[in-house]
């Protein structure tokens, strides 16, 4: 009873607070909009911080990206905004919200190709990605190409070989699609003649020999040297048949040394006729050979010349680049041919192994102790034969072997063709009666004209081209394969 009395008076006491207390107002709620940035932009509108809005108010979003870059996105308490992907937007204040204007760099990709192809995707031209986006590449060759590589800003690339592949864009890059040849694989291994072709400059035959070795390189699409070795027949005949089957021997003898320096090979099939029909030392381009005013004779040097342009565009159809200069090699007549060979056209030769040269190398000189060098003595009247002056400089800086056994008794000076009486006299007098005792001058020659030449006797040996001698030709070779 007690406690039912107390209760009925604490209602009864409510009951009047109650209706004596004024009428409740009610007031709108208000919420926090807190907006940031990523760098690279700014909101524009209502501006960056901490704003205070009445509940379910309607609030503009304005994001404005810099210069090299982009609107991304809002990111955070975004469940009211209107649209998150755009800079322009709204948000609708139902509670505290904070978000964040997110900006991304603006990257340009310039893509571009070679001949004989094009970009498919993305194409070519300036195109515009944010930062890290994966963009798709696509080569296509023209019929008779391949793609290549991509070349330029190719860091991001994910294989550079591959004509399908991607480039992800954390910088400004520009690549390019490179397009060449379609290999032929059918000419590797091959040795193959081509015929003389008077109109392209060359009245005689030559062998072109690609080695296997050299088909890696040129799929991976690398520039090769063309190795050239003058013809020798070792003696004269009439018969251009002798001289076409002596090419031809020499040509598949030197395969396995081609193989090894990874380069074609190109054997011309120069004649050397009988003294009493021409009295001319072709193979060993002689005074006589560089002054002969016949066609299929006249400027030799010129005629192997045109045999190496044919050759490097044969081969650039058939999808291998060669280099602009070549590599020469001869011994004894085809040896004397490259050293005055290389004294025409230093500006072909990448480099030159010259042995047993005949009994004497041409002296990169004028004159020598007051005397005038006539060619092929030296080079004192070389432009009277060729209508160009001797470039030394030039001449310089090709690299040079020449080799010789110590008892190597071969001398062309005494020969009935090859020297003028005047020559002959001139060499045997002042530089020697044998090749071994006129060695050391003709070094000495070399060294005074600062030529990059190196002189080398093998001991015990006579005129024969020895495999230490081979060997030694071609690591000379391969330590200058380096383009100049």
């Amino acid at each position: 009873m007690r406690r039912l009395s107390t209760f009925l008076i604490a209602a009864a006491l409510i009951g009047g607070m109650v209706s004596c207390a004024p009428p409740i107002v009610n007031e709108f709620v208000h919420y926090n909009l807190a907006i940031s940035n990523t760098t690279g932009g700014s909101v524009t509108a209502p501006g960056e911080g901490v704003f205070t809005y009445d509940e379910a108010t309607l609030v503009s979003l304005v994001a404005s990206p810099a210069s090299g870059y982009r609107f991304v996105n809002w990111t955070g308490d975004v469940d009211t905004i209107a649209n998150v992907n755009a800079a322009s937007t709204t948000i609708t204040m139902n509670d505290n919200y904070s978000i964040t204007a997110n900006f991304i760099a603006q990257y340009e990709l310039t893509i571009g190709s070679t001949d004989s192809g094009e970009v498919t995707t993305p194409g070519e031209g300036v195109f515009t990605y944010g930062a890290g986006t994966v963009v798709d590449l696509v080569a296509e060759a023209e019929e008779g190409y391949r793609f290549v590589s991509w070349t330029g800003d190719v860091g991001t690339i994910a294989n550079v070989k591959f004509a399908s592949t991607t480039i992800t864009m954390n910088g400004e890059y520009t690549v390019t699609a490179s397009f060449a040849r379609a290999i032929d694989y059918s000419i590797f291994g091959k040795l193959t003649k081509i015929e003389a072709d008077p109109q392209n400059g060359f009245y005689w035959a030559y062998y072109l020999f690609i080695p296997n070795s050299v088909r890696s390189l040129v799929e991976e699409n690398q520039t090769v040297y063309l190795l050239v070795e003058p013809n020798n027949t070792g003696y004269p005949h009439d018969d251009q048949e002798v001289h076409d089957s002596a090419a031809m021997t020499l040509a598949n003898r030197r395969a396995s040394f081609a193989a090894q320096l990874r380069v074609p090979l190109l054997i011309p099939t120069f004649p050397r006729p009988q003294p009493s029909t021409a009295p001319l030392y072709m193979q060993a381009l002689d005074r006589n050979t560089m002054l002969s005013t016949i066609d299929e004779w006249e400027r030799i040097d010129l005629q192997l010349t045109a045999m190496v342009d044919d050759a490097t565009v044969r081969l650039s159809e058939k999808g291998i680049s060669l280099h602009s200069k070549i590599l020469m090699m001869g011994y004894s007549a085809s040896g004397m041919f490259v050293n005055r060979f290389v004294v025409m056209h230093p500006d072909r030769i990448q480099a030159a192994a010259v042995g047993s040269p005949g009994g004497w190398p041409i002296a990169p000189l004028e004159q020598w102790e007051g005397i005038s060098l006539r060619y092929p003595v030296g080079v004192d009247d070389i432009e009277d034969l060729t209508g160009e002056e001797f470039d030394i400089e030039e001449f310089r800086t090709v690299p040079l072997y020449f080799y010789l056994g110590d008892v190597d008794t071969n001398d062309s000076v005494p020969g009935p063709t090859g020297w003028s009486p005047a020559n002959k006299q001139l060499i045997f007098e002042h530089f020697g009666e044998t090749p071994i005792k006129r060695w050391p001058i003709a070094e000495q020659m070399y060294d005074s004209a600062r030529c990059n030449s190196q002189f080398v006797l093998y001991p015990g040996v006579g005129h024969e081209l020895t495999y230490a001698m081979l060997t030694d030709v071609r690591n000379f070779f391969l330590n200058n394969m380096e383009p100049r």
